[in-house]
């Protein structure tokens, strides 16, 4: 009879026990919470469904998910794009947002949300994403007649399955209207020769090309920066860009110039001799400084500590030079070079600035068009730009002073253009107007 007691009592006890009263929501790894095994329910939305490479922001949105036995505990959550690994660390933000930047078609987009007791369920659902023609232009020149080939164009989801049109003046009239022949031939009046092509996928996305054919007197670089540092004189001396983001143009066309933060960035374009012209020679570009120099936005021949090359810059004043050295270390008798009398360039602003070199003692600057005064900086009577091996950059040139202080541009860069050939005044006026 004891026994059957102490067994009742035993039973009794057990199923008498009570639950906490109070669960700590906020920790939902708490092992004192009392919550059910079951895994937190997920729903989740994106918008839009499609987008374009580089170009559309997608978000994704998982703040309907719940977890299933206490409404308002927290939850956590990772986030995988690229199917390779989370993107993200876990989180209690349940919206994502992301612009894919490379590739074209389905991406999967995997998510996991975790619950109490660190369970977790998974779910996973795709985003297309169409990337933009890439076009690559040849063309062969005999006097005024110009064959084009566009046929190494491609697109990332269709190939070479594209279709061209072309207007040969830049003057917004199609001589040749969308038609899938890469080749087309024009005939030029006048040696004022230009061009825009344009390139359709098959989702009807597009990109243009201009390109200035009259400057193809043959510039040896050109940098438009259409949303990338490339090089548009078909030189391909392509830029590597170390810091310098994409940013809107002096027309507000967004991926259109770059922005130096004056402390490191800059962007390197090679060291390939057409970037190392004797003289004549000429710069073209368009420049807002955010900051007071000095503010160097080109020099063909980048080395530390030594006057090699030439560098293209806005002074601490506002003033605008060009100056080219002999290869010798520091000192004004290595060094030669024209500076604008007159402080020319004010901060937030954008100017076009022109730098003709004919020969060493033989020079123009222009701004906005018009043509400056200057005088000469430096006692090099030498009469050569001496180069060594080193690579071109735009946004920051050596001291010569100290080896290792090097001066950064601050602000924005456009449409850089560098010929071997002196530019006379209709030319600079007809790259300010372009």
């Amino acid at each position: 009879m004891k026994y059957i007691i102490i067994s009742l009592l035993t039973f009794s006890l057990f199923t008498c026990t009570e639950k906490p009263k109070e669960q700590k929501l906020n920790n939902i790894f708490d092992p004192l919470a009392n919550f059910d095994d079951i895994p937190p329910i997920i729903k989740v939305k994106h918008s839009p469904d499609s987008g374009i490479v580089n170009e559309t922001t997608f978000v994704f949105d998982a703040s309907g998910s719940t977890e299933n036995d206490i409404k308002g505990a927290n939850l956590f959550y990772l986030w995988d794009t690229n199917d390779d690994g989370w993107d993200t660390l876990r989180t209690t933000n349940p919206v994502f947002k992301k612009k894919f930047e490379s590739g074209g078609g389905d991406k999967k987009v995997n998510l996991r949300v975790f619950g109490a007791k660190n369970l977790y369920s998974d779910t996973s659902f795709y985003v297309y994403v169409n990337s933009r023609p890439t076009i690559l232009l040849d063309w062969v020149r005999e006097s005024t007649f110009f064959r084009f080939d566009a046929s190494s164009s491609f697109d990332a989801e269709d190939g070479h399955n594209l279709e061209f049109r072309w207007d040969f003046n830049s003057d917004d009239i199609w001589e040749i209207d969308w038609d899938t022949s890469s080749v087309a031939e024009y005939n030029y009046a006048d040696e004022d020769w230009r061009l825009t092509i344009e390139a359709r996928d098959q989702h009807n996305l597009t990109r243009s090309k201009k390109i200035d054919l009259t400057l193809s007197l043959n510039p040896k670089a050109v940098y438009l920066f259409s949303g990338n540092a490339n090089d548009d004189s078909g030189h391909e001396n392509n830029g590597t860009i170390y810091g310098a983001t994409l940013t809107t143009d002096r027309f507000g066309n967004s991926g259109s110039a770059f922005l130096f933060d004056g402390v490191d960035d800059y962007i390197d374009i090679g060291n390939d001799q057409s970037l190392k012209p004797q003289f004549p020679l000429s710069v073209s570009a368009w420049v807002n400084i955010s900051k007071e120099g000095p503010n160097a936005f080109f020099t063909n021949d980048f080395n530390d500590g030594y006057y090699f090359g030439f560098i293209a810059y806005v002074s601490i004043d506002g003033r605008v030079g060009l100056q080219y050295g002999n290869g010798k270390l520091v000192g004004p008798d290595r060094r030669r070079g024209f500076l604008s009398t007159e402080s020319l360039i004010q901060n937030n602003q954008w100017y076009h600035i022109v730098l003709v070199a004919e020969s060493y003692n033989s020079i123009r600057i222009y701004v906005n068009g018009v043509k400056a005064d200057f005088e000469l900086t430096g006692e090099g009577t030498f009469t050569t730009i001496t180069y060594d091996n080193n690579s071109a950059n735009i946004g920051r040139y050596d001291s010569g002073q100290t080896i290792g202080l090097n001066h950064f541009f601050n602000g924005k860069i456009d449409d850089i253009y560098l010929f071997d050939i002196a530019l006379n005044e209709e030319q600079v006026y007809y790259l300010y107007n372009y």
